[in-house]
């Protein structure tokens, strides 16, 4: 899921690192997020491993 959560922001900043490369300036406009965020989600995402792996009934329901 945070797959394709993430597919549209990958995608646009592709399509801009082309638009940028072959136009030769910035046309599309960039976006900026903060560090905190990214240590945030790169938190949720290593309890969210650490939490489906428990084999304890609270946190079966994380597991496929």
């Amino acid at each position: 899921m945070l797959t394709v959560l993430s597919l549209p922001f990958i995608a646009y900043s592709f399509i801009s690192g082309l638009v940028k490369e072959f136009i030769g300036k910035k046309v599309l406009p960039t976006f900026f997020i903060p560090h905190q965020w990214i240590w945030g989600m790169l938190l949720g995402i290593v309890a969210f491993w650490f939490l489906r792996n428990i084999p304890v009934e609270p946190w079966n329901a994380l597991s496929p």
